[in-house]
């Protein structure tokens, strides 16, 4: 038997108090806009390769409803090439499109730990969780 809305919005919520965090990864997408509608976490970082990233207008959309605090990361081609290697040393890949898009969630991930929050909750997978 399928799980209706409800019941999805049930088990999702139960698995995010299970894991609760301080702070999410926000990019602005479906996956980290549910999570911020039921974490209301104190504490959003997005990050994104480029001002013009058109992540950063959601997520700050988001922001605004969700959470009471909102930082931005954007970065360059220069600082882009730093994490390069610690992306594929980390995930052993070199797939084009894993390797930008972990950078992304690296800085993103290094600006809440350099900010004093340790737990950091992400929408990673989410897209993949209904296959």
């Amino acid at each position: 038997m399928e799980p209706t809305c409800k019941e999805l919005l049930e088990r999702l919520s139960a698995s995010v108090e299970r894991n609760r965090a301080d702070a999410l990864l926000l990019s602005g997408g479906l996956d980290s806009t549910i999570l911020a509608s039921i974490l209301w976490p104190r504490y959003c970082v997005t990050a994104a390769f480029g001002a013009g990233a058109p992540d950063l207008a959601f997520a700050r959309q988001v922001a605004q409803t969700y959470s009471k605090r909102h930082v931005e990361v954007v970065f360059g081609e220069e600082e882009m090439a730093g994490m390069v290697d610690v992306v594929v040393q980390t995930f052993r890949t070199f797939d084009p499109t894993e390797i930008r898009n972990s950078c992304v969630a690296l800085a993103g991930l290094e600006r809440a730990k350099s900010d004093g929050y340790a737990k950091v909750m992400t929408g990673d997978g989410g897209d993949d969780s209904g296959a």
